[in-house]
């Protein structure tokens, strides 16, 4: 087990210092975390150890700075991304410099988005492995000193899902009989043919060791980077991966997070969703609100809210499995 931990330190090492060199974070202050639970503290029988998507567009700053305007907006994000496990796990979320949205959108057709090889570009002052670097960095601090043997989940939206698929596929001690129950990496096109990229797709409500992805759009909607042919998908609401539709009665509630006011909006039944096998996408029908309005990502595509369509029903999902890895490996030890 250490010779697989000092190997991802030295893969974290390698994409710092492989172009312009970047100081690490350091993941020993709890400061450097939006969210760490102590280890004194860490009552809960399973971790959520999660990665935020992308929250800052700033052409002038190509990666995230971990200041105080930033903190006041990020921290409050996580919370509420995290508020369904706040009481039934603990929650740990690293600061990790990711590439602003801008720059971030040009590199979306990259490692594990298409049927290409996976390589990790080297890190730069403009290069989202600087945000991936530091994933591994922190999950491996987290893995070591914090998670104490509990099972765990891995969650991520976004360039956040992108920084986890990375974690998963350079450590080769994320594993289900080393505590791994499943990975929730929501909103990225994750090929299901991709080259080189081993990831386990989940294919039904209860497995585990697995990974979980979906790209939510409108049935309208045309042109998308977060879907295509061979994009895999799974619907959260009956978690099935062919086109078998759930109806609004089968979400048990979407959970929006309100910007200006920093509340949540919880909706029961909010939308149902069916799987387009051909676009990879999972297509919603969704009320007329202020959530469904048009986002400079383009007409029908709801990236910003594949997580809140779906919310309640991806919490008890995580609940599910955790139960079903309890059963097939804590009896087994």
């Amino acid at each position: 087990m250490k010779k697989i931990l000092c190997s991802v330190l030295l893969i974290g090492a390698f994409l710092l210092n492989a172009a312009a060199p970047l100081p690490p974070i350091d993941y020993t202050n709890p400061a450097n975390w939006a969210i760490y639970t102590p280890a004194a503290k860490a009552d809960k029988g399973f971790d959520v150890f999660y990665i935020y998507p992308t929250l800052v567009a700033d052409k002038n700053t190509p990666l995230m700075q971990w200041d105080e305007k930033t903190k006041a907006k990020v921290i409050p994000f996580v919370q509420a991304q995290l508020s369904g496990f706040k009481n039934v796990a603990n929650l740990y979320c690293p600061y990790v410099r990711q590439l602003e949205f801008y720059r971030c959108m040009k590199e979306l057709q990259g490692p594990l988005t298409s049927e290409d090889e996976i390589k990790t570009p080297p890190a730069m002052a403009d290069s989202s492995a600087t945000g991936v670097a530091d994933a591994i960095e922190a999950f491996h601090y987290y893995l070591t000193h914090l998670n104490h043997g509990r099972p765990y989940i891995l969650l991520g939206h976004s360039q956040g899902a992108m920084d986890l698929a990375m974690v998963l596929l350079m450590n080769g001690n994320i594993m289900p009989d080393h505590g791994f129950v499943a990975a929730y990496l929501i909103g990225m096109p994750f090929k299901k043919n991709a080259a080189g990229a081993k990831l386990p797709f989940a294919k039904e409500a209860g497995d585990v060791g697995v990974v979980i992805s979906w790209n939510t759009q409108s049935k309208d909607c045309k042109n998308s980077v977060f879907t295509g042919k061979g994009t895999y998908c799974i619907n959260p609401l009956n978690w099935k991966t062919d086109a078998t539709p759930a109806s609004a009665g089968e979400n048990p509630g979407a959970v929006f997070y309100d910007y200006k006011t920093g509340k949540l909006e919880r909706f029961p039944n909010y939308c149902g969703a069916v799987i387009d096998p051909e676009k990879g996408a999972l297509i919603v029908d969704l009320p007329e609100s202020k959530w469904t309005k048009e986002t400079a990502l383009g007409k029908g595509v709801y990236h910003m809210n594949d997580l809140y369509f779906f919310y309640e029903s991806l919490v008890n999902n995580v609940l599910l499995r955790v139960k079903n890895w309890r059963s097939l490996y804590e009896t087994a030890q």
